[in-house]
């Protein structure tokens, strides 16, 4: 756990030296400047449900953000033929337990819905005038709640690698107007994550897009909220969100 810590702790501050920089004005006052074309962002609606045998699905829907931002790759030229591509992200739904609350005994479930997960992903593929292909693996610290009930159950926040696949098709050849595509699995049946992205560009200049995921992760120990402590029970968790992604897209 404290080598975890460490590594989490080195990525966040080699991100933040990366997408930043100390900029003075004219009259010697420091101010600290977003590089634009590094980091980006996504806003959509979410929906969250956590499912368990014999047990109502947990329903919730909210809110869903993502602050990501690439720290190799968005400083290598994009007209190589081989490319790296990697990102180190962080993403929060938060909404409102729509299903109808269960009970342990007379205490009735919270109605909050959110999901966590952030982490760091790394490919290397072929990359031409046309399309991109890309293949790597993400390592993933993840986390969610519906209600009160808990995707991992008997332990704060889970971590997974799945493996990746990324597409990309550029409009009229441009590096940053283009459809992209993306597929993860980690082909664990007992703890998965699998799931896919969609980005489409909205337009030319402005580095907009429309954004779509689906996203599925299981967890032999989860913890409905009619459970108590120390009981478990396999758990599915879905979340899909659509919305705009604004930023750079590298």
């Amino acid at each position: 756990m404290k080598k975890l810590f460490l590594f989490l702790v080195f990525i966040v501050l080699s991100l933040s030296s990366m997408l930043s920089q100390i900029v003075t004005d004219r009259f010697g006052n420091e101010y600290i400047m977003i590089k634009k074309d590094v980091i980006r962002g996504d806003i959509a609606f979410a929906e969250m449900s956590l499912q368990y045998k014999g047990i109502p699905i947990r329903m919730g829907s909210g809110i869903h953000t993502k602050l990501a931002g690439g720290i190799v790759s968005s400083f290598i030229k994009k007209q190589h033929t081989i490319m790296f591509y990697d990102e180190f992200y962080c993403n929060l739904s938060l909404g409102k337990l729509t299903s109808k609350p269960l009970y342990y005994y007379a205490s009735q479930e919270f109605g909050i819905a959110t999901a966590f997960m952030f982490g760091y992903e790394a490919l290397l593929g072929y990359n031409t005038n046309q399309f991109a292909v890309y293949a790597g693996m993400r390592f993933q610290v993840e986390d969610a709640f519906v209600g009160s009930s808990h995707l991992t159950g008997d332990k704060f926040m889970g971590v997974t690698h799945p493996y990746m696949l990324r597409g990309e098709y550029k409009i009229n050849g441009s590096p940053y107007y283009k459809v992209v595509i993306m597929a993860w699995s980690n082909f664990n049946s007992l703890q998965n994550n699998s799931g896919f992205n969609l980005d489409l560009p909205i337009t030319k200049k402005k580095r907009i897009w429309l954004t779509f995921q689906d996203e599925y992760l299981t967890y032999q120990n989860s913890t409905p909220g009619s459970f108590g402590n120390n009981e478990y029970t396999p758990g599915a968790f879905n979340q899909w969100f659509v919305g705009i992604k604004v930023g750079s897209l590298h």
